[in-house]
């Protein structure tokens, strides 16, 4: 991307100011927001340092700008930014304006001129707009100008017919017709075009050709306006002409022909029209056949005009036919499930690869999924009375056909496509044995047993090709108009090629429709696969063709897993199933080799979304079917989670309120196995949880074991994807509150709370503990209402009341006490020394972490140890006994990493970094303070990101680095107010400190600033 004047054009410096300057050009005088740049760039997914990184962007294109003298046309407005250009001297801005005045020419009948104003807006493109340039805007505003480009070429093609150049426009059409084979435009003027230049019988081969795709494709009939031109082209063509004399029935004769014209276009007859003249007869006999066993056959059907993507599979295959070696002929395997695009890859690939094979191509669509799938013996005839062989001289065999093609192929190079294979015992006898012919065969089974040379496991579309079929079809102006909604449209399609087709023709037959509107009808799972059809093309039956092909015992698997998860491990597999591990697995694999399972990694399974609406719309054999399979998916899942949760928390009295009713599982061996077992089952547990609260199995008990659940699950806290937990225990907790079950309420509640929490969400998080707190009261069970009470303190601390939280993680303290909860009484304990740290009694916080570290080491647990540890380093780094804080730090980083304990390395890093500066040791602080930034921002927490950089600001400034400094708690100041901390203040004060005088500070190491909040997060 280049800018400038004269001779004088500059480099626009990196993509990311090219982004940056093609927001302000093609928004040329107007203000430009700083959200609005940061939107337009970087989208949804902003670095946290992305003010400073944007204004570091204008400063470097002021300094273009300078050097090619239009130093003040970059400008500060408000809370953004103004490029002060003329917006004609913006070539995109200056080819809308052509292209608005040509308009006004051509109204004017000013021919000549229009096409000279075109030729100029024409000429304003070089290359692909804004190639390069990344961000949001600058995708959106090349499907803009691609379609400004296509609409100046056609008003160009226009103004060239109104002059009278129609043989010179019919190559320049014919292109411009085929890059859009969807729009009417191209082909109404191509007609017109080979109209006037005495080519009416092209023009109606046009005209066919596009009613055929529109109808095909979409479903629909050319617009009226073309059909209006196909039949005056078409009456043209066939008039009888007027002689003298004659009577009515001359007359009549040409109004029957004007009647076919419009039938043969597709129109409805006039009212009152006459009959259509019926086609000629004749008798002349067939040609006699002269039998030709050199015949060369062109058997492929044709592709798909708005094929899409499929770029690295296409090569792979065009790579293995280019290669050629091997004893065996090429055959090429393309499976995957229904509706994923199997078909049309293979005809893509066939067409791309078809001069290869200079012998020709033979076609067969095989009707797999099929109830009467075709024989072998069809196709060989066919394939080879299509090699020129006389059906007389066919073998009455299969084996003789088989072997006959074989040897009429043994010197030819031939393509095979054979689509829709139902197994490989149907492929095998069309097989050629020759090296220089290939097979390219399409099934929804692994064809276990042919000699493959590439198996290709097609999966549904990237976001990106669903998203180009979904523009391709629907048009770029509408999808831009509404990304929002094309994203909901595309994830309800669950990239599905077939079901994002499907939902675009719809689109495109109703151009009132909103994308939005379509998208929100999707969003409704229970008529979700009624949406998804539009005359013979359904989703429902590409997987009702793959579930007809199922055995009874393959059937229920597939019925009972639909019904309880979107996903499910081998173990659960078996719970929901009822069966022994083997028989379990042999089931689940089975549905994986007829593409309606899909299987990640192994021992893991998941269906499409789509697939398992399917599913969960099939009738149950029996009535209890569905119901037990959940019951026993629900005693799996608490009895792992139970001793999940032992094994995390060990001795917590939780566990004694949430044994599970069914059979235990053994005990996990270490805390590592529990940590994977939850990691490989959440989703299903979720899954579990969400059918459980809307009664889908109707289950008695079912929410009481779902709440259980989700407090069993809790305790891992950020090494699980909390939220969707979260929303899991809320949808059971209002369950439970319409049915007046205040203990499954309030265990649900807590669920919600705590993770509100770990998000920050403070309002919302002590919403729900307060909620809990009650409904846990009413009914007297005090166990959980200790972590009620210490989650509560941990928000008291996060506002900076320091006060309200030391009294409320006491009383957790004592009710952990109370109840035989030792490990959490000490760990309440140390948040309530933290929260007395933070409120200026350092000592006090020492004396009690110090009291808590012998019982912790007792206890033999390294989350609490490695906590009481911090906080105890914490205090006495505040008190100024820094080479005791050291050792503090040092231990408990020595335990975080021996025994994995995620989450409390990187802090520990970050303050061991902190007090070797106080100690003078700035050196050796630094990569103890990049290392802990790194290992929070990995983590994902915002908090302890900000606080780590405040701490590497701190360091950076005591080595002398006072720009890097000041940018890091900068950065840190973001990210506090993004995330609503009071922490914000600390960052502001530090900031002011370093940008107020600098020259002081190189003087002198920064000087210890007071520990900021430091708390234990929810759950140990």
């Amino acid at each position: 991307m280049q800018f400038g004047s004269g001779d004088h054009w500059r480099r626009a410096g990196s993509p990311q100011q090219q982004a940056v300057l093609a927001v302000l050009l093609l928004r040329a005088g107007r203000l430009v927001t700083a959200d609005g740049l940061v939107d337009a760039v970087w989208g949804d997914a902003p670095p946290s340092s992305v003010i400073t990184v944007l204004r570091t962007n204008i400063w470097r294109l002021r300094r273009i700008l300078e050097a090619v003298g239009a130093r003040d046309s970059l400008v500060s407005v408000a809370d953004g930014y103004r490029l002060d250009v003329e917006p004609a001297a913006v070539d995109a801005l200056r080819a809308e304006l052509l292209l608005s005045r040509a308009e006004e020419l051509r109204r004017e009948r000013s021919f000549a001129d229009q096409r000279r104003t075109l030729l100029e807006a024409l000429a304003l493109w070089q290359g692909v707009p804004l190639a390069g340039v990344p961000g949001p805007f600058a995708e959106q505003q090349r499907s803009r100008l691609e379609e400004l480009h296509f609409a100046v070429r056609e008003e160009l093609f226009k103004a060239e017919l109104a002059e009278g150049n129609a043989s010179s426009v019919i190559p320049g059409l014919t292109a411009l017709s085929a890059e859009s084979p969807l729009r009417e435009g191209p082909y109404e003027l191509l007609m017109r075009a080979l109209y006037e230049a005495g080519r009416r019988s092209d023009a109606l081969i046009v005209y066919r050709q596009v009613r055929e795709r529109l109808r095909g494709e979409l479903g629909i009939e050319p617009s009226s306006e073309l059909r209006d031109l196909h039949v005056r082209i078409l009456a043209d063509t066939m008039e009888v002409p007027a002689r003298p004399g004659d009577g009515p029935a001359a007359g009549e004769a040409r109004e029957r022909v004007v009647t076919a014209a419009s039938a043969a276009a597709g129109a409805p007859p006039a009212a009152g029209a006459a009959p259509a003249v019926p086609a000629a007869t004749t008798d002349t006999p067939p040609t006699a056949h002269t039998p030709d066993f050199t015949a060369t056959p062109a058997q492929l059907p044709s592709g798909i005009p708005d094929f899409v993507g499929r770029d690295a599979t296409l090569r792979l295959l065009e790579t293995a036919v280019d290669a050629g070696e091997g004893h065996t002929p090429l055959i090429a395997s393309i499976t995957g499930m229904g509706g994923v695009g199997k078909s049309v890859l293979a005809l893509r690939f066939a067409h791309q690869v078809k001069a290869r094979f200079p012998d020709g191509q033979l076609y067969a669509d095989l009707y797999g999924t099929a109830d009467d799938p075709e024989r072998p013996k069809v196709v060989l005839d066919g394939f080879l009375t299509a090699l020129g062989v006389p059906r007389s001289h066919l073998p009455p065999d299969q084996d003789g056909a088989s072997r006959l093609l074989r040897t009429m192929l043994a010197d030819r190079r031939i393509l095979l496509l054979l689509d829709d294979a139902r197994d490989a015992a149907q492929v095998r006898p069309l097989l050629p044995g020759s090296t220089g012919s290939a097979v390219a065969v399409t099934s929804r089974t692994k064809l276990i047993g042919l000699p493959i040379g590439v198996q290709v496991d097609l999966d549904v579309f990237t976001r990106e090709e669903a998203w180009e079929l979904l523009t391709r079809v629907v048009g770029a102006k509408r999808v831009a108009a509404e990304p929002a909604g094309a994203e909901r449209l595309l994830a309800a399609c669950g990239q599905l090629p077939l079901a994002v087709r499907i939902a675009a023709v719809r689109l495109a037959a109703r151009p009132q429709w909103s994308i939005g509107r379509l998208a929100d009808r999707l969003a409704d799972s229970r008529r979700r696969l009624s949406e998804l059809r539009v005359g013979d093309l359904a989703v429902t039956n590409a997987f009702e063709l793959s579930h007809r092909m199922l055995s009874p015992a393959q059937a229920r698997a597939f019925r009972l897993l639909a019904c309880v998860t979107r996903s499910t491990s081998l173990e659960s597999g078996c719970a929901v199933l009822g069966l022994p591990e083997g028989q379990a697995e042999e089931l689940l694999e089975s549905l994986v080799d007829v593409a309606l399972l899909e299987s990640p990694q192994p021992a893991s399974y998941r269906f499409h979304e789509l697939v398992r609406s399917f599913a969960a719309e099939l009738p149950a054999e029996e009535e209890n079917e569905r119901v037990e399979a959940f019951e026993r998916l629900m005693d799996h899942l608490r009895a792992g989670a139970y001793r999940a949760f032992q094994a995390i928390l060990p001795g917590d009295p939780v566990a004694d309120l949430l044994v599970p009713s069914g059979p235990f599982r053994p005990a996990f061996a270490s805390l590592a196995d529990a940590r994977a077992w939850v990691h490989s089952e959440f989703v299903t547990a979720v899954d579990a949880i969400r059918s459980a609260a809307h009664g889908t199995p109707a289950n008695e008990g079912a929410l009481a074991a779902a709440a259980d659940l989700g407090v069993l699950l809790s305790a891992f806290g950020r090494e699980i994807p909390y939220d969707q937990l979260a929303d899991a225990a809320e949808l059971v907790a209002g369950a439970a509150e319409r049915a007046g079950d205040d203990l499954t309420a309030g265990r649900a509640r807590f669920v919600c709370g705590n993770a509100h929490l770990q998000n920050l969400r403070l309002d919302t998080a002590e919403e729900h503990l307060l909620a809990a707190r009650g409904a846990l009261h009413r009914v007297g069970k005090p166990a959980l209402i200790h972590q009620v009470l210490n989650d509560l303190g941990l928000i008291s601390q996060l506002r900076q009341r320091y006060a309200e939280a030391g009294r409320r993680h006491d009383e957790a303290a004592a009710l952990a006490r109370a109840v035989g909860h030792r490990l959490g009484e000490l760990v309440f304990g140390l948040n309530a020394a933290l929260a007395r740290l933070h409120d200026g009694r350092p000592d006090e916080a020492r004396v009690a972490a110090r009291a808590a570290l012998g019982p912790l080491r007792s206890l033999g647990h390294a989350p609490g140890l490695s906590f009481g540890l911090y906080v105890y380093g914490l205090a006495l780094h505040e008190l100024g006994r820094h080479r005791e804080a050291l050792s503090a730090f040092e231990e408990c980083l020595q335990i975080c990493t021996e025994a994995g304990v995620p989450g409390r390395e990187g802090m520990c890093r970050a303050r061991l970094a902190d007090t070797l500066r106080a100690l003078g040791r700035p050196e050796q602080a630094l990569p103890h303070a990049v290392r802990g930034l790194e290992l929070c921002r990995e983590r994902g927490d915002g908090r302890d990101t900000g606080r780590a950089r405040l701490i590497l600001s701190r360091v950076l400034g005591a080595l002398g680095r006072w720009d890097e400094a000041a940018a890091r708690t900068a950065e840190a100041l973001a990210e506090f107010r993004r995330l609503g901390l009071a922490e914000a203040a600390t960052a502001q004060a530090q900031l002011r400190e370093q940008e107020g005088d600098r020259a002081r500070q190189r003087q002198q190491s920064s000087p210890a600033i007071r520990v900021g909040s430091e708390l234990q997060t929810p759950g140990v």
